[in-house]
């Protein structure tokens, strides 16, 4: 990577712009100074490195729509997308491992506001998911659902204007509702970490392989580029190989993690179900 792509990254990370707008794999579900804002943003790294960090309060509201999406003792991140009243996460998060639907009976998605925690009911009428058999493909792990009443408060994610907006090598910023391998002083907190989109093929089961760490309850998380001096929602983390959660190193043939990218019938999903 670029020094001058990195530095683009974090002054975007931190504000100082305005907004405008396969393998064996297991799941992962589940203003001080600039300078003081700077020291919590690291390298991109690679798996095998811990970088992970609890968002600080500088950046809570940049990404206050991160939660988590929570069905009875199921959990996973999912993330307001595009408008207050529409969430995304794993479409693994429905289906078991033989392409069956779970019945989740209700599902809550749990964001902090106003400086707590709400419960906001989800509609699994209107899911659309990729398909009953994500972990067959990973471009099709994902889910699209509205909730019963928007979000007040939190900023939706920005979603991408057209398909295919990652660059293999380029930096992501993931930020996670919650890894149960990751605590800090005994608690599980929304985390961010940056990291590389290491590999991209849109035909391979794992589309975007990348190096930043996961852990259960991870699936789902969001994954940020830069673009035009904003943070884009452009891909979204859903699982990887065996060994992708125990502190092995990154390999692009043998130990990774992966993400779908918001491309394609997903960000068409997205789009359509944003429409009044």
């Amino acid at each position: 990577m670029r020094t001058t792509e990195f530095y683009l990254f974090v002054l975007v990370i931190i504000g100082l712009f305005p907004h405008s707008r396969a393998q064996a794999y297991v799941y992962c579900h589940n203003q001080p100074s600039i300078e003081k804002q700077i020291e919590f943003i690291h390298p991109a790294t690679r798996m095998g490195k811990e970088s992970r960090q609890p968002i600080p309060k500088a950046m809570e509201q940049k990404f206050a729509a991160t939660g988590l999406i929570v069905c009875g003792e199921a959990t996973a991140t999912a993330q307001i997308t595009g408008v207050s009243n529409l969430i995304t996460t794993a479409g693994h998060h429905f289906y078991d491992e033989n392409c069956q639907p779970i019945n989740r009976g209700n599902c809550n998605f749990e964001v902090k506001r106003h400086g707590k925690i709400s419960s906001i009911p989800v509609k699994l009428e209107s899911l659309k998911t990729g398909g009953p058999c994500p972990s067959d493909d990973f471009n099709n792990d994902w889910a699209v659902v509205k909730l019963q009443s928007p979000v007040d408060g939190v900023t939706p994610y920005e979603v991408p204007e057209e398909d295919n907006m990652l660059v293999e090598g380029e930096p992501i910023m993931q930020v996670t509702g919650m890894s149960i391998n990751y605590s800090v002083n005994g608690a599980f907190p929304k985390s961010m970490e940056s990291c590389i989109a290491e590999k991209i093929d849109l035909n391979h089961p794992s589309p975007v392989k990348h190096g930043c760490d996961t852990g259960g309850v991870s699936s789902g998380s969001a994954q940020f580029a830069v673009r035009n001096k904003k943070m884009i929602f452009a891909a979204m983390n859903v699982g990887g190989t065996k060994n992708a959660m125990d502190g092995t190193e990154f390999d692009a043939d043998t130990n990774y993690n992966s993400s779908t990218p918001v491309s394609g019938r997903f960000l068409r999903a997205i789009k359509t179900a944003m429409k009044p």
